[in-house]
């Protein structure tokens, strides 16, 4: 993987993005408030794609076999990024995937804005105190330790959840 990484920097036109204060877009650690809300966060890099240490791309590095499904983790970065420095737009992010050594293809992260990620947080925040934790079928079910009690996974012992017949089942 350390290799494909190389391989992949030789050969690549984007340079490492330089913050106006200077600070260099590796392992770019920040923490912000986004929309009230405390974030600490360490992005893995961030590439000028343009001349002149322009255009900014967030690049998150990504070890499994499997390409995220969804682009939460490359917004909040964004939005401390344009947080940190408001002269700053990032124009997009994607991962770079270890067992193939390429990026996948570039996404717009114009829909995270600091007000969104401020929210979602609180609305997190909200869940977890009251206890609601609603399950996030995927592909990775299938390694969870409490999937056998999961109803929404068909669990050979989800019937043993005191809410089994409120959720359907019989």
């Amino acid at each position: 993987m350390v290799k494909r990484w190389i391989a992949w920097r030789n050969a690549s036109p984007w340079t490492t993005w330089v913050a106006p204060d200077g600070t260099l877009g590796i392992e770019l650690g920040l923490t912000v408030s986004l929309d009230g809300e405390p974030v600490k966060l360490f992005i893995d890099n961030i590439f000028a794609t343009a001349p002149n240490n322009q255009r900014p791309v967030i690049v998150d590095k990504k070890s499994g076999s499997r390409i995220p499904k969804d682009l939460l983790q490359l917004g909040i970065y964004k939005a401390a990024v344009e947080q940190t420095w408001p002269e700053v737009k990032v124009a997009g992010g994607c991962f770079w995937m270890a067992r193939t050594g390429e990026v996948t293809g570039l996404h717009s992260l114009n829909l995270f804005t600091p007000k969104l990620i401020g929210t979602y947080m609180r609305r997190l925040k909200l869940a977890r105190g009251a206890g609601i934790f609603l399950p996030n079928v995927s592909d990775m079910c299938k390694g969870c330790k409490v999937g056998r009690y999961c109803a929404v996974n068909n669990g050979a012992e989800a019937h043993l959840d005191p809410d089994y017949a409120l959720m359907g089942g019989r």
